[in-house]
């Protein structure tokens, strides 16, 4: 086993993750880095019960009238959870079919041979074995998500099976009646996948996703933080991949938030397939908290490796950042000071305005 994978184990079995954050706005109007969520969540839409069969389209008739069928059904943007060529768990915000037993079909379009490989980016595969079936059901007052899954289940690639551990999880988690999962085979209590022994029930603050260990970090006495850093496919197309790395541990807010964007500039992993999200030669000047809003001050290298191409629309690097900083927060945005000024412009056009987390993260 190698250096990277022994750390990874040890870390896995010594350590236990925090990764809640603390509420923290700012009364000047912020600017979207992506286009807002126009689709809300239904709540009268049951996370697992399935659609009825009368509600389906109807499987005789011509392509032409099946596609148009398609066409009318109802979608809804959920974030589903596939591997890139890299092996990493990467989340996709992908449109899906807004049906009575939401939860179920997210799974079934992360599963190989499902509806959801299709739409996937090149590099990207599905996580959940072909063939493997579900069941979903939701414990509102437990906020635990109980999943069975056939047999197929078990046959995950090795050295898999952690990644789609993380990816169920962090899948049904996304619902707000969904903070932990608990999952079956055939009715029995998975204790093991593969050679990976499962404590179940299964929460995002005790996997975390892609996890590595910070060399100056000691197991057991780490903090989380959450990295976004780009990865790109065979096509060129780049897109972020979240890293969760345990690092000494930092309790008081502004001290984490300060380590986090340290971090974030600090890249990630040699030998990862990952590509740094900022400048390593870039210098954190200062952190700062005031409401809803991290005040990140940064020296003049921020500039040079920023571009803008329209006021909304801002780069990999930009939106990296502020996924960053919100995520590892609890912050809603960010402002971007450079030598400790706001009346900053890139390209000609101005970046003075706090910058809202993004809707959704790899919309496709």
């Amino acid at each position: 086993m190698n250096r990277k994978s022994l750390r990874v184990w040890a870390l896995v079995a010594l350590s236990f993750l925090v990764l809640a954050g603390c509420g923290l706005a700012s009364e000047d109007e912020p600017v979207n880095l992506t286009p807002p969520n126009t689709v809300e969540w239904d709540e009268d839409v049951k996370l697992d019960q399935p659609a009825e069969q009368k509600d389906a389209p109807s499987q005789n008739g011509t392509d032409e009238n099946k596609n148009q069928a398609a066409s009318n059904v109802a979608t809804t943007t959920l974030t589903l959870y596939f591997l890139d060529k890299n092996g990493y768990v990467v989340p996709v915000a992908m449109k899906v079919p807004k049906v009575e037993g939401i939860a179920q079909q997210a799974l079934h379009f992360m599963t190989k041979g499902g509806p959801g490989e299709e739409l996937l980016p090149e590099g990207f595969s599905a996580v959940l074995p072909p063939n493997t079936e579900v069941s979903v059901h939701i414990k509102r007052d437990e906020k635990l998500a109980k999943v069975d899954f056939s047999k197929e289940f078990k046959n995950v690639q090795s050295g898999q099976e952690k990644k789609v551990l993380e990816a169920v999880t962090y899948t049904l988690t996304q619902f707000p009646d969904v903070e932990k999962v608990e999952i079956t085979v055939n009715g029995y209590p998975l204790t093991e996948l593969g050679n990976y022994p499962v404590t179940q029930p299964l929460k995002r603050e005790t996997l975390g996703l892609n996890l590595e260990l910070s060399d100056e970090a000691q197991p057991g006495r780490t903090t989380a933080v959450t990295l976004y850093f780009q990865g790109v496919n065979q096509a060129g197309d780049s897109y972020l991949v979240p890293v969760t790395r345990l690092v000494p541990m930092v309790t008081e807010p502004k001290a984490k938030a300060l380590r986090t964007l340290k971090e974030l500039v600090r890249g990630p992993e040699e030998d990862s397939g990952l590509t740094p999200s900022l400048m390593q030669t870039l210098k954190v000047l200062d952190v700062d908290l005031q409401k809803e809003t991290v005040i990140a001050n940064l020296d003049e290298h921020f500039l040079s490796y920023l571009s803008l191409t329209e006021p909304t629309e801002l780069s990999p690097s930009l939106e990296s950042l502020v996924l960053t900083l919100t995520e590892n927060t609890g912050a809603k945005q960010v402002q971007v000071l450079v030598n400790g000024k706001e009346a900053v412009t890139v390209n000609g056009k101005p970046l003075n305005k706090p910058l809202t987390r993004p809707a959704w993260v790899n919309p496709i």
